[in-house]
Order: C-alpha cells, then structure tokens, then sequence
C-alpha cells in the first residue's frame, strides 16, 4: 500500500509538472509521441537506451506491414519491442514507402530525445487536448485564429476553402491522420484534383492555395506541423481576357448614353472605376473624408483597400468635375460617398449593389457575360495607356501596383504591347 501511495504520488507530481514539461514540446512531436504511447524524459533523466526503428514489409499483401522499434520501458527496466502499423493506412506502394521513411525517421529523432515508456506517467488526455489533433481539427483551429484579422467576405473565402479541403481530405482517409504527415504530394493531389475533377480556372485554384498557404502558416508557426507544405507550390499561370473584358471605343459611347439616363447614381460609381482604378468593393466604402481635395488625391485606407494598405490615387481633370457635381463638399465628411439610398449617407451601400444593377442593364443591352463592372477598371488602364504615351510610372501608381512588373504582366494580359518601338530608333 505504501508503494502504491508513492506512485500515485509520482504521478500526480509528474501531471502536475506536466504542462510546464510539454509546453517547451512541439505539437509536431507530441502527436507522434502520444500516439506511440512515449513520454519525454525530464531534466534530471539521463537518456534511455533504445534501437534504431526499421520497417519491415511482408512478402505476401495478405500480412501488414510495420515499423518495429526497441524503447525503455521503465517499469519493465529494460528495452520493449514496439511496432507501429500507421503505414498500412496508405493505399499505394508508392504512399507506404513514403510514409514509412518518414515515420521511421521520426520515431528515431524521438527516442534520440529520451523519449520511453513510463506507465505511471502517462498524460491525461484534456492535459494535452490543445496540443493534439487530426488534420481536420488542425485546420479548424487555424481558421479560428486567422479569421479574426480578415474582413468578413474574406472570412467566408476561407471558410468555404478550407470546409472544401477537409471534404477533399475525408474522401481520400486522410481527414484524420496527424497534421504533420500532411506532404507536398498530397498537396499536389489536391491541385490535380481541383483542376481535372473539379473543373476548377487556374485562378480560383490560385485562390484556394493562397487561403490554405496562410492557414498553414498559421499551424507552422505554432509547430502544428514542421513546414508548411503549401510553401514552394507556385501559382497556375492565368490566361486572361475571358472575364472583365474591355468594353470597345463603340460599346462605350452606347453605354455613355444609356447608363445615365437609366441610372445615373451607377454611371458616377463608374467613374470612380474607370479613372481611379478603383474596385468596387473599395468604393462602396469610400468616404468623403477621403477626398483630399487640396492634394488632387483619393486616399484608400489600408482598412478598405484590397492589399491592407494605405493608397492614394490622383484625380483627373474630368472626374474632378464629376465630384463637383456631386456635390460632395457641401456633405458632413464623415459620410459614406454611396450609401443605401445612393446619395452620401450614414449607411454605405451593399458591396454587389452596383454589380447587380450594371449587370442588369447590360443584359438588356444584350452584352455578352465577359463584360461586368470590372470591365471598366480594364477599359480605364487601356484609355491612360494610350492617351500617357505609354506610361507605364503612371499607370503602375494609379493602380497601385507594388512593382513595375505587376504592371507589365497587367498590361500584357490586356492584350498591350509595352513600348518596344523606342529601342528601334535608340541609338548614341
């Protein structure tokens, strides 16, 4: 009885010494740990003797395969034979030997920690519940800590992306693997499978990678996982002028006269697109107050802007006028340029209001779904491309481009030519 008192002793000083024991341990190593029934040593502990894992494939598919490994056993007080059959959860040759060779390596770096069994230390569950996880946990955790910092349609982007991947994951077995056996070749499967299955643009794919890179990042910085396996994977190149195409010198003229006349709130929202280079979204949240009028300038506060940056943009001649005749100055500063009943107003309107209402027109005018409201964004870039002479400075600054060759490929994929014809005549 008095042996047994001193165990639970031990064991109720070891829980207690617990959460300061594995706060200085990885997720990434705990996961592994907890499932191979290990704990580490403490610091008054010496290292344990152990032998090296190895995997063992049987001959016929009827036997499974495993990693066999010799650990400290404590009470035993002498080495115990483990085997681990995690790889028999993989369905192709391929998979297993990827697999093995990297669990075999990590319960190597594992027992080379000290780690061992220890019957009477074994961690209660809820002690280590925030450290231990599946994959579809794990994403669930990082959508809970990133969502906060994004804006409420890029919390529904993220949403939707990561529920897809986990659905993705539930159907290939792999929803409840730990996170850290998550590789670059299931990544790429998942590519594979957006773009073949899914039927997905190269842009929307580009979309999804973006939102799970960061989620991840999220669960590296942590020590969820030991690397990110979104990082390196690059972008689909997109082949652009399907969608937002420019409306021609012809097309515009019709909807110069039309628009106004149906629905002149709208053709003022327009401007703002065509001349300030402004998305939709920023524009619905636009205020007064950031009419720099004594700068000629549209401030777009990194709370508004597309990039969580601070942005300015010039006012040209016309749209000066425009703004004059909108009256603007004459409205308090702090109001909303376009609110819910299209005039300045506390209310700012809803982000797709103008979309729906462009949309609507152009279908009676019988224009083609490649045109939208962004259209005019393209149409604008196009106008100041050729009445600028070419400037490319100018443009990159009025869209807000953080480099010259995010301007170049802009261009390009507009179907413009940069200004070749000077090297022809540059000479000494």
């Amino acid at each position: 009885m008095e042996e047994e008192a001193l165990g639970n002793q031990g064991l109720s000083s070891f829980i207690e010494d617990a959460a300061s024991l594995f706060a200085s341990v990885s997720s990434y190593e705990l996961q592994l740990a907890h499932l191979l029934g290990l704990v580490p040593k403490e610091p008054y502990q010496n290292l344990f003797q152990f032998r090296k894992p190895r995997v063992v494939i049987p001959k016929s598919k009827a036997q499974r395969g495993y990693i066999i490994f010799y650990v400290w056993d404590v009470q035993q007080n002498s080495l115990s034979r483990k085997r681990d059959y995690e790889l028999n959860n993989y369905n192709t040759e391929s998979e297993r030997k990827a697999f093995s060779k990297q669990r075999k390596d990590d319960i190597h770096n594992l027992l080379k920690q000290g780690y061992h069994v220890d019957k009477a230390k074994v961690i209660p569950a809820d002690l280590i519940k925030d450290k231990i996880c599946t994959l579809a946990e794990s994403i669930d955790r990082a959508l809970r800590i990133k969502l906060p910092e994004l804006r409420r349609r890029t919390q529904f982007s993220y949403k939707s992306t990561s529920d897809d991947f986990k659905s993705y994951l539930e159907r290939i077995g792999k929803a409840s693997i730990p996170p850290i056996y998550l590789k670059r070749r299931d990544v790429l499967e998942y590519s594979d499978y957006l773009i073949t299955k899914r039927k997905l643009g190269a842009k929307t794919r580009n979309n999804y990678f973006s939102y799970l890179r960061s989620l991840f990042t999220v669960l590296e910085l942590r020590e969820y996982i030991e690397k990110n396996p979104f990082i390196g994977i690059g972008d689909l190149p997109i082949i652009h002028g399907s969608t937002h195409k420019p409306f021609s010198d012809e097309q515009i003229e019709i909807l110069k006269k039309e628009i106004p006349q149906r629905d002149p709130i709208l053709w003022n929202f327009i401007q703002f697109i065509f001349y300030c280079f402004l998305r939709p979204a920023e524009i619905a949240q636009l205020k007064i107050e950031f009419v720099e009028w004594d700068k000629n300038k549209i401030l777009i506060p990194a709370k508004i802007s597309k990039n969580r940056k601070d942005g300015r943009v010039n006012i040209p001649l016309s749209m000066k006028e425009i703004l004059q005749k909108m009256k603007l100055k004459r409205c308090a500063k702090h109001l909303f340029i376009f609110s819910k009943e299209g005039i300045p107003g506390e209310i700012k309107i809803l982000d797709n209001e103008m979309t729906k209402r462009h949309r609507k027109i152009l279908d009676e005018l019988n224009f083609s779904k490649q045109h939208t409201l962004y259209s005019w964004k393209h149409t604008g870039n196009v106008k100041l491309y050729y009445s600028s002479n070419k400037d490319i400075i100018l443009i990159m600054k009025q869209n807000r481009h953080h480099s010259l060759d995010m301007t170049y490929n802009y261009l390009r994929s507009l179907g413009l030519e940069i200004n070749s014809s000077v090297l022809e005549n540059f000479q000494l």
